[in-house]
């Protein structure tokens, strides 16, 4: 059974099966004696929309060898074990355990940004990301060849998933709480908020896991590979000394 998570609900997946879900959503898969069958059509389900977090409830302990290729194309996995004689968890369960994430590396953002776009786009990304290059002239050109936002948009969204998750990770905290520990001010992360995500932090607040924040980048780009033979100007590092 699938179910969606979004607005404190938990409703059966029903007529949105098929349909691209909303930014923020989690996809749940309640599995039952058929394990593979329901690992294969949540792994069907969830590459429609890969922006939702993607929570298996099972009865008993799922075991990681079983989950482990679908982890490799969907990225992280949250689990929750039901009682016998419950079908489906609750949304505070659902928000519960994908809030036990640790806040993703950018390793995991490039990761998210190869499955979505192209390994270019995710190489370029996870230079950004580092943190030392991020400004350069020449990291600018190349995310301006490959028609994706500059690597300032890239480098405060993943702030902001960080600090999204921070603030459910090991527990709730304040805006006011995650902006003393990221040295911000709170003002900025509002600002960044209502700027690339379109929403207020307690709106933001309001949604599931991370990978939606990444995502509201992702439609901004052209997902059709660079051509071969820029390609090879740009790996052979020309201009990008």
């Amino acid at each position: 059974m699938l179910l969606l998570a979004y607005d404190r609900q938990v409703l059966p997946l029903g007529s949105k099966s098929g349909s691209e879900l909303p930014l923020g959503a989690a996809l749940v898969s309640c599995l039952d004696a058929s394990i593979l069958d329901g690992l294969a059509a949540a792994f069907h389900e969830h590459a429609r929309s890969p922006w939702c977090s993607l929570v298996l409830t099972t009865r008993d302990d799922l075991r990681e060898d079983t989950i482990s290729d679908l982890r490799r194309d969907v990225g992280r996995i949250t689990s929750i074990r039901l009682d016998p004689d419950r079908d489906a968890p609750t949304f505070d369960e659902v928000r519960t355990a994908i809030g036990r994430r640790e806040p993703p590396s950018a390793a995991e953002v490039a990761d998210y940004v190869a499955r979505r776009t192209h390994d270019d786009l995710a190489n370029a990304v996870a230079e950004a990301l580092k943190g030392s290059n991020a400004w350069s002239s020449a990291l600018r050109r190349r995310f301006g060849r490959l028609e994706a936002p500059s690597p300032q948009h890239w480098v405060n969204l993943y702030s902001l998933a960080t600090y999204l998750s921070a603030a459910e990770y090991p527990g709730p905290r304040t805006l006011e709480q995650i902006a003393l520990d990221f040295n911000r001010a709170p003002r900025t992360v509002s600002s960044w908020c209502a700027k690339y995500l379109g929403c207020s932090w307690p709106e933001a607040r309001k949604r599931l896991g991370w990978e939606w924040v990444i995502e509201t980048a992702v439609r901004a780009v052209d997902l059709t590979p660079p051509p071969a033979e820029r390609l090879l100007v740009e790996n052979s590092g020309a201009g990008f000394a």
